[in-house]
């Protein structure tokens, strides 16, 4: 779910250990409160209850651990080696939902997914500069935006078009604030009386006497905003930001990015699919392209010939078929065919039905072992009054209508069973 900046803003920045230092990886504590969580917890992303009856709800003196909020997602982490499955702020408490209780007024250690935290204040601080740059570059105020397991979205809202031009150049300049390693800090304002707007503010402060504090993350001469989020010390720790794509949302216009270490997992997955591509067509990068496109050309071509081949193999054996009832003399006509479907099924049909349109064909296709697929075509009268047990002896369920039946079989090694039910249905007929 995507949030407004001024989600992010928290009453107690400096009250714990993650929200004065975002670098510190783990802090000693005391437990306050441990209960046993027997609702589904109040997170619009929690799980379900069934998990929720097996987990337990402890605050603690201090925590390492961000709670979800603002668009940012939960940290994971460990007290005291028991799993923290997510981190959640219910009624202006800091909750850890924990996979086993733990003692209160117990001494414990509290232990931060660094490799989770460091990716969300990669993402997070870079989402800032993007939002600041887009607003410098085009005109662009962010609206809302989301932290997700694989990519950042922002949305903005331009006074007119983003071009393919603007983003490039909103990306570029992005990068260029990236290597200019502009310093990120916090700074807190207090919520309670009125306070002179600081350069660079993007967005509002919000009403005297909402929050007692405020808290804003300053990106150096680039950027200051309402934020309660964890955030890297330099624009240089983002590495390097990349726009992977572009959306129309409800009016707004949608920045699907990444960032730092985001990118270069997505460039390394990249490099390997290149190289099993680059084995597969055996031609280099620069030729893969050209390589495809003649690949699905001469795929579209052989499909073609492949239909129509497939269409003259079914006029003959609905001719044979035809010529088969007229040596008999018999009205009806049951096959199987080994590995065909329903088109196949259909054109023998109808090549077979131009040369003896008065008789029942029962066809089936698939494996005579794991089942496919059956067509009863013939008299109207006939279809309606035994096709649904002619399909019963093959393990078969369809429908249909004006004198058509198709659908599933699981037996067709029983197709030749229904031949007596369909010979008597057409004597019954004639009389």
């Amino acid at each position: 779910m995507a949030h407004k900046d001024e989600d992010l803003i928290i009453e107690s920045p400096s009250a714990l250990a993650y929200q004065s230092d975002a670098y510190l990886r783990s802090v000693l504590a005391t437990v306050l409160t441990c209960e046993p969580c027997l609702k589904q917890s109040s997170s619009k992303k929690s799980k379900q209850k069934d998990e929720c009856e097996s987990s337990w709800h402890v605050t603690l003196s201090d925590t390492v651990l961000y709670p979800e909020g603002g668009g940012q997602p939960s940290d994971y982490g460990t007290v005291n080696g028991v799993r923290v499955i997510r981190v959640e702020t219910i009624k202006g408490a800091c909750v850890h939902v924990c996979a086993e209780p733990l003692p209160v007024g117990s001494q414990v250690e509290v232990v931060v997914d660094w490799d989770r935290r460091f990716d969300h204040m990669q993402q997070h601080t870079g989402q800032h500069v993007l939002s600041a740059v887009a607003d410098i570059v085009c005109c662009a105020p962010t609206i809302s935006w989301e932290l997700s397991a694989g990519y950042v979205n922002v949305d903005l809202a331009p006074e007119g078009e983003i071009s393919a031009e603007n983003v490039s150049a909103i990306e570029a300049r992005a990068n260029v604030e990236i290597r200019t390693a502009r310093q990120v800090k916090s700074l807190e304002l207090d919520g309670t009386v009125q306070n002179e707007n600081p350069a660079h503010l993007r967005g509002k402060l919000p009403p005297v006497g909402t929050h007692k504090v405020v808290r804003l993350v300053e990106i150096e001469g680039l950027d200051v905003n309402a934020c309660g989020g964890t955030h890297v010390r330099s624009t240089a720790e983002l590495q390097l930001l990349k726009v992977i794509r572009v959306e129309k949302v409800k009016g707004s216009t949608r920045l699907i990015f990444a960032v730092g270490g985001r990118v270069l997992d997505m460039l390394q997955g990249c490099l390997v699919r290149q190289t099993k591509i680059t084995s597969l067509l055996s031609s280099g990068p620069e030729g893969h392209v050209e390589r495809i496109e003649t690949l699905l050309r001469d795929k579209r071509s052989a499909g073609k010939r492949i239909d129509t081949l497939l269409g003259q193999v079914a006029e003959l054996r609905g001719k044979e078929l035809a010529s088969e009832l007229e040596r008999s003399g018999s009205s009806v006509a049951v096959s199987h065919y080994e590995d065909e479907d329903l088109p196949f099924l259909q054109l023998v049909v109808d090549a077979a039905q131009k040369l003896k349109p008065d008789a029942v064909y029962f066809l089936s296709g698939g494996s005579s072992s794991n089942g496919g697929v059956f067509l009863l075509q013939g008299p109207p009268k006939v279809v309606e009054q035994v096709g649904k047990q002619s399909a019963e002896v093959i393990g078969g369920r369809g429908g249909g209508r004006n004198g058509k039946m198709q659908g599933k079989a699981t037996k067709l090694d029983c197709i030749s069973s229904v031949a007596p039910i369909l010979e008597e249905a057409m004597q019954n007929l004639s009389i």
